[in-house]
C-alpha cells in the first residue's frame, strides 16, 4: 500500500465509515500518515461501506436494506465542507 498511496501528488480527501466490513477505517488515517500535506482523513460514526447510517452492529447482510437509504448527510457535508477548504 505505502508504494501506492505514498505517490499521491493532489490534495485528496479520504473518507472511512467506522462500520466498514470491507474496508478497515484506520486506512483512511493511514493514508494520511504518508502524506500529510496532502490527503485529508476523517471517520465517520454508524456509516457503512455504502456510505449510509448504520445502527447496530455492522454486517454486509443489512446490504440490501442499505442500498434504500440515501447515502449520509454528513458524507455530503464532509466534501462539501473540505471542498470548500480549498
Amino acid at each position: 500500500m505505502e508504494d501506492v498511496y505514498s505517490k499521491i501528488r493532489i490534495r485528496t480527501l479520504t473518507i472511512a465509515a467506522e462500520k466498514d466490513v470491507q474496508c478497515l477505517p484506520g486506512d483512511a488515517n493511514k493514508l494520511a500518515e504518508l502524506s500529510p500535506k496532502l490527503v485529508t482523513a476523517i471517520t465517520i460514526p454508524d456509516l457503512s461501506h455504502l456510505l449510509k447510517q448504520e445502527l447496530g452492529k455492522a454486517s454486509i447482510l443489512r446490504y440490501g436494506n442499505l442500498f434504500k437509504k440515501p447515502v449520509d448527510e454528513r458524507v455530503v457535508t464532509a466534501i462539501v465542507t473540505w471542498l470548500d477548504s480549498q
